[in-house]
């Protein structure tokens, strides 16, 4: 309905990858840090999902920024095939 979106969870924890997800309807993105994620409320909200950006194993994390956008360009690459 108007108004609603999906809220997905970017964290290294996330069992799907972020090209993974299903960015055709709205959605909200949250960001969670390397070390402390996003919060338990958060995360223990059934209406969200959880992704990850995939990284070479020589990687130890992204930076909360450089994570978010590579989820947004997705998102927006998806939707931009649909049009």
């Amino acid at each position: 309905g108007r108004g609603r979106c999906r809220a997905d969870r970017a964290e290294a924890g996330g069992a799907r990858a972020h090209f993974e997800g299903e960015w055709a309807r709205r959605s909200a993105v949250g960001v969670g840090s390397g070390a402390q994620g996003l919060s338990g409320k958060v995360r223990a909200d059934p209406r969200t999902a959880l992704c990850r950006v995939p990284l070479a194993s020589s990687v130890e994390s992204l930076n909360a920024a450089v994570a978010g956008s590579i989820v947004l360009y997705e998102a927006g690459r998806r939707r931009a095939s649909l049009s």
